[in-house]
């Protein structure tokens, strides 16, 4: 009896500790301290991506065609923004949290510009990419838990949870970057 015991917590512990290797948890920003803490906002289409080791981890390399800047300006016609994790012939890595992106895609983006760093970074992992359907903006936190703190600048909201309406979405980043 105490030898199944015994199992049956090994094999639950070990579900639930696999469980918890399966996704990132990062505080959940709202749209306001998204747009605030970002150097970037663009709307745009991905149009090459591409995987490459770096230092013995991959690294993707995703480059898009910008439509619109809804904050700050990009230095060359294209945005080209890097993160850990893909898929080259030799090595695949994933990252829980990462977003994903792929080509074709039109997407908005919240992107920092880290100093001495050649690449945009999405801001808030997957939190600052969604993707666009004509007028409709879609959030896909995937695997990423996003942790709700209170904070006393704002309020987090839903948006990461339901499609907008991409006009909505502006006039709301438009709201935080006015009483910035």
């Amino acid at each position: 009896m105490k030898s199944r015991l015994l199992t049956l917590f090994v094999i639950v512990s070990a579900i639930l500790w696999a469980g918890s290797l399966a996704a990132t948890t990062v505080k959940q920003l709202s749209l306001a301290e998204l747009t605030a803490s970002s150097d970037v906002i663009v709307v745009g289409k991905i149009v090459h991506q591409r995987a490459d080791i770096v230092e013995g981890r991959v690294f993707t390399t995703t480059t898009l065609e910008p439509t619109e800047f809804w904050k700050g300006t990009a230095s060359q016609e294209r945005v080209v923004m890097r993160h850990l994790g893909g898929r080259t012939d030799d090595l695949e890595t994933r990252v829980a949290g990462m977003p994903a992106f792929r080509v074709g895609e039109e997407v908005l983006v919240f992107l920092v510009k880290p100093q001495n760093y050649k690449f945009y970074i999405v801001n808030g992992l997957a939190q600052g990419k969604l993707s666009l359907e004509g007028e409709i903006a879609t959030p896909n936190v995937g695997d990423l838990r996003l942790m709700e703190t209170p904070s006393v600048e704002s309020t987090p909201t839903d948006f990461h949870l339901k499609p907008q309406d991409l006009k909505s979405l502006r006039r709301q980043v438009n709201t935080a970057l006015e009483t910035k």
